[in-house]
């Protein structure tokens, strides 16, 4: 515990260090001592009855996230010597302790992983990607004012690899002070929203071809400075029925006798499509017409 004056200390989460109260040891001919009693936070500090040192008694509750501050009421006996019968008179005390803000949080997302399904040659870029859920991270160190402006250590987020290039994060607006709605409570776990959360959409910024590539991998990461975390986020392209088929060539000429039976072979066409799904590229042959000609079509 740092003494600032009288009745301000400042005190690090976590501290060994200690601190002392001054006392009088009385004035006049006869000898004094004093008892010091701890009358407040006697689960956080202790006082050391005959020297007023007062310390740590458990560093595991000294938490600037939960408790900022603690006003610790001290009292001092005075025990008479020399004489029994003259009164014991008490002392009160006031110290406040301010306690020091930190960085001991790390950032956090409110999910392991997000997945998205895209269709594939989206006619306008940029545009929002539809994660499974909306993207979340969370620092509980924030300054005392509670804004994310404040935040302790300013968070750096970023994309990561190699088909981060296709995409970029937006923030989204977070001074919610009012309950938000069903959806974004789902998003945020539930609770009133903080302002030591902070959202981001996902957008793509390109027409992508699921012929080319069917899923994009990449990372968010983010760091305050000391700590760094990192989620996946997967982006899977879904297959449109936007290939025809093509035949192998533009003219197919066969010949068979006149006369010939029912079911007789007459030959074989190929058709292909690009459309690399099972649905979408299954073909169907149809005669679509038949026309009479005296003689080859070219």
């Amino acid at each position: 515990i740092t003494a600032i004056n009288s009745y301000l200390a400042i005190m690090e989460p976590g501290a060994s260090a200690s601190g002392s109260t001054t006392s009088n040891g009385g004035s006049g001919k006869r000898p004094v001592t004093l008892k010091y009693m701890l009358m407040t936070s006697t689960d956080v500090f202790a006082i050391n009855e005959t020297s007023g040192v007062i310390t740590v008694k458990n560093a595991s509750l000294i938490d600037y996230e939960t408790i900022k501050f603690y006003w610790l009421s001290i009292e001092a006996v005075e025990e008479q010597r020399m004489s029994i019968i003259e009164q014991v008179r008490t002392g009160k005390y006031l110290l406040f302790i301010r306690v020091k803000n930190l960085n001991d949080n790390p950032p956090e997302f409110n999910s392991l992983a997000y997945e998205a399904y895209v269709n594939e040659n989206e006619r306008q870029t940029p545009y929002d990607v539809n994660l499974n859920q909306t993207i979340l991270i969370s620092d509980k160190d924030i300054d005392e004012n509670d804004l994310p402006s404040d935040q302790l250590n300013p968070l750096d987020i970023r994309l990561i690899g190699k088909d981060s290039r296709y995409f970029n994060l937006i923030k989204l607006d977070t001074n919610l002070r009012r309950r938000t709605s069903q959806q974004q409570l789902d998003d945020a776990n539930g609770g009133f929203i903080n302002y030591g959360n902070v959202f981001y959409k996902l957008e793509a910024l390109d027409r992508f071809d699921y012929e080319l590539k069917q899923a994009y991998e990449f990372s968010i990461e983010v760091s305050d400075g000391k700590y760094t975390r990192s989620v996946a986020v997967l982006i899977n392209i879904v297959d449109l029925n936007d290939n025809e088929p093509e035949f192998g060539q533009k003219v197919y000429e066969f010949s068979i006798p006149e006369m010939s039976p029912f079911n007789t072979l007459v030959g074989a066409l190929n058709a292909t499509d690009r459309d690399l799904s099972t649905k979408n590229k299954e073909i169907k042959y149809v005669i679509d017409s038949i026309l009479i000609a005296p003689g080859p079509l070219y």
